[in-house]
This record gives structure tokens, C-alpha cells and sequence, in this order.
């Protein structure tokens, strides 16, 4: 009898421990933030605050603020204002530092910003947004956001995630800065920064 209540037991926490996925479960995980992100092989950085989150790249600028919630394992958006569609994508957690986004068939990886580069939130924290575009103070938080911030790490992810290589591109940036007077000191400033 003894023997029998030990087996249910252990049979019990086997189907306890096999039902949980402990990939979806992290005390230090924070979906808020600044995340740098690959698709389509073209490098965003998303901004997640309370509710909403924004998502920025050099091809297509700033696109359409988004409103957000999480539930358990989903992620669930919105634009806020317009299209009203909703989207739903899957959140696997990796670690404190990174997790995926999963919809159809494909999925991306989102690896944390520091917190103490300058991102999408400080340049909302700057109301990059409120200024105007005639405004001087926005060409120079756009200037400083997109030249000395998400230029080097688009730069370093692509180098890390090996689809750039490092040598070939500060070769490249070496010759510009010969054939470039006007903009020298900018590619000597991305040499010098490039880890």
C-alpha cells in the first residue's frame, strides 16, 4: 500500500514538473524596454513602456505607436489610432536579457538594451515627438539618436549575430574616411566606437 501511494506520487510530480515549461517563467523577466530586434533582415529597436510601444528602424523611421498587453504567454497589439486589427504573437521567454516573438510560421528574437545608451525612451523622454519637425532640438535629439546611438548598435548586433563581418566593415569605414573630409571624423568616431 505504501508502495502503491509512493508510485502515485511520484507520478503526480512527473506530470507536474513535465506540464510546466520553465522557459516561460522568469521572476527577472521585463517585457519593458528597449529591445533590439532582426526581421526580415532589416535591425529595430522597439520601446516597450506601460502600455504602448514603439518601433523605429532607418528604412521605414518611426512607425505608428502600438498599444500592448501581455496575457500568460501572448503578446496582444494593436495601433493606437486607425487600424483597429488586433495581432497576437507568442512570447518564449530565453532569459532576463532576451526572448522571442513567435506569429504564423516565423519567429524573432528581441535581445535588451542597456539602460543606459540613448534609446527610444529617452528620445520620447525628450518629447522627441511634441517638438515639431521645424524644430532645431528635434534634428538634434534625431541626429544624436540615430548617429551615435542606434548606428553602432545596429552595427554591433549585426556583428554579433555574425551577418556583418568586423574587419570588412571598418575597412570600408577606413576608406571613407580617406575619400571623406566632410564626414572623417564621423566614421573615425564609428571606428573608434565599434567594439
Amino acid at each position: 500500500m505504501i508502495i502503491k501511494s509512493l508510485k502515485i506520487q511520484v507520478l503526480v510530480l512527473l506530470v507536474i514538473l513535465i506540464g510546466c515549461n520553465p522557459t516561460q517563467k522568469s521572476d527577472n523577466f521585463e517585457i519593458k524596454g528597449n529591445w533590439s530586434v532582426l526581421d526580415d533582415s532589416t535591425y529595430y529597436e522597439y520601446f516597450f513602456s506601460e502600455d504602448t510601444f514603439e518601433i523605429f528602424s532607418l528604412e521605414w523611421d518611426f512607425y505608428p505607436p502600438k498599444t500592448y498587453s501581455v496575457n500568460n504567454d501572448s503578446l496582444i497589439v494593436q495601433f493606437l489610432y486607425g487600424d483597429s486589427s488586433i495581432s497576437k504573437y507568442r512570447i518564449d521567454i530565453i532569459d532576463s536579457t532576451n526572448f522571442k516573438l513567435k506569429y504564423s510560421n516565423k519567429e524573432i528574437v528581441l535581445k535588451k538594451i542597456p539602460n543606459n545608451q540613448f534609446t527610444i525612451e529617452k528620445l520620447l523622454a525628450e518629447n522627441y515627438f511634441y517638438l515639431g519637425v521645424d524644430n532645431p532640438k528635434n534634428d538634434y535629439l534625431r541626429a544624436k539618436f540615430i548617429d551615435s546611438s542606434f548606428r553602432i548598435r545596429e552595427a554591433n548586433f549585426l556583428i554579433d549575430n555574425n551577418i556583418l563581418n568586423k574587419d570588412s566593415l571598418l575597412k570600408f569605414w577606413n576608406e571613407l574616411v580617406d575619400d571623406s573630409a566632410m564626414y572623417s571624423s564621423y566614421f573615425e568616431y564609428l571606428i573608434d566606437t565599434i567594439k
